[in-house]
Order: structure tokens, then C-alpha cells, then sequence
């Protein structure tokens, strides 16, 4: 009989969601600044996809590479991860990326739920002025 490997669980790290909002500043060369309001926070696990999904817009991203982050499942990450917000691991060397799909419950059993993402490759971010507590 063969014995059945058992695949190690991807590291949980803590993530926090935060909506991109254009501020009414301009930075030195005349560029609209950004200022970040903290949706959420939880701890999450990122992989690269193995199914990506069809990006509708993929922001400033430059490979097609798609990865997944994946949460255990909670009603309120459920409705407020979306697809216009960016998430942040300092755990993983201050990684910043677009989410590009809403987050949903691939298996309708209501245990974890995936949300689909770009790594963000061409945008800077001053990642020491990200909020990472509701103000």
C-alpha cells in the first residue's frame, strides 16, 4: 500500500487590507499623492495560483503571475475584502499586492476563503505610513 503524503501547511502570516484613496496633495514633481484608510487585518496564508482567473484590470503589475491569499472564513472578510484594495505583509519583507478579485468561498463549505492577487511591481509605496489599526 502506498503511503499518502500529506502536503505541509503554507505559513499564516498577518495581513492588512487598506483602500488606495487619491489625497488633494501633490507630491515634488506634481503627482497626486495617495493616502491609505485600514480596512481589515487577519492572519493569511499566500500562494502562487494554481487556477489564476481572467484579470479585468490588473493595475500597475508588469508579469501576469497570479497568487491567492487564503484566510480561514469569516462572514466579515467575506464582505469586506474586495477587489480594490491592496494588502500588506510586513511579515514578508513589506510585500505589497493588488487584489484583482473579491474574496470568495471556493468550496461552499464555508472554511476558507480565497481572494486572488497580483504582486504590485511598478508602484513604490512608503510601506512606514501604512495604518495598520482602524483609526
Amino acid at each position: 500500500m502506498a503511503k499518502r503524503r500529506i502536503k505541509p501547511r503554507t505559513p499564516r502570516y498577518q495581513w492588512y487590507f487598506l483602500q488606495r484613496e487619491s489625497a488633494n496633495t501633490v507630491d515634488a514633481f506634481g503627482e497626486p499623492t495617495e493616502a491609505f484608510t485600514y480596512v481589515t487585518s487577519g492572519l493569511f496564508a499566500f500562494e502562487r495560483a494554481k487556477r489564476p482567473i481572467e484579470a479585468a484590470d490588473a493595475g500597475a503589475t508588469v508579469d501576469n503571475i497570479q497568487y491567492i491569499i487564503i484566510g480561514a472564513y469569516t462572514k466579515h472578510y467575506a464582505e469586506v475584502i474586495k477587489s480594490d484594495l491592496i494588502a500588506w505583509c510586513p511579515a514578508l519583507d513589506n510585500l505589497v499586492v493588488e487584489l484583482i478579485g473579491d474574496a470568495i468561498d471556493i468550496d461552499g463549505y464555508q472554511e476558507q476563503l480565497w481572494t486572488y492577487a497580483m504582486k504590485n511591481v511598478s508602484r513604490e509605496y512608503n510601506t512606514a505610513s501604512f495604518p495598520t489599526a482602524a483609526p
